[in-house]
């Protein structure tokens, strides 16, 4: 089965090692992304890390037999844009612990609203 059909969840976006990309070349590994983008009306980074959580702890042992059996390092990326300059994200150990279940890495990247002027 494909990763798709494991997880039962619909990517944004997907390709597989060896499709076509665009420019007529062959794509040298496989991806597949599901975003939280439009699915969840908030900027508290929080909710959409949980909604994110809550879609794939149903099939957690299928995430971890497809990132185990095809050496995949899974991760959850997240690009937050603060509200200002200086801000505090809490992250609740429960959150955590959540995200160490699935067997996926953790990634922030933050920016300051100040870096576009």
């Amino acid at each position: 089965k494909n990763t798709t059909e494991m997880l039962g969840v619909i990517p944004d976006s997907s390709f597989k090692k060896g499709d076509k990309r665009k420019d007529g070349k062959e794509w040298p590994h496989g991806f597949w992304t599901f975003s939280s983008s439009g699915k969840v009306q908030s900027s508290d980074l929080i909710m959409h890390l949980t909604w994110l959580i809550e879609q794939f702890e149903p099939v957690k042992m299928n995430l971890i037999e497809i990132l185990k059996s095809r050496n995949i390092d899974g991760e959850i990326s997240c690009f937050w844009i603060m509200p200002n300059s200086n801000e505090t994200v809490v992250f609740d150990p429960e959150l955590l612990k959540r995200i160490a279940e699935l067997e996926i890495r953790f990634e922030l990247s933050i920016h300051s609203p100040d870096n576009d002027k």
